[in-house]
């Protein structure tokens, strides 16, 4: 069973809501890099690739 803590769900929300890093991190009031460097933990911790970045925009992917 996945233990997803709620933090790392409201990041991914915001994310699909904003399609940038840089817009969430400024949503969120946190560093881009912070945002990056939670949707690593997320993704690895479901074991799946959930957004494509393509430049500056995030494409959910259908695992995601």
């Amino acid at each position: 069973m996945i233990n997803l803590n709620y933090e790392l769900l409201k990041l991914f929300q915001v994310v699909v809501t904003e399609a940038t890093i840089k817009e969430s991190a400024k949503k969120l009031g946190v560093t881009p890099s912070a945002v990056s460097q939670s949707l690593k933990k997320l993704e690895d911790e479901l074991g799946t690739q959930l957004f494509l970045r393509e430049h500056k925009k995030l494409i959910l992917t259908s695992q995601g």
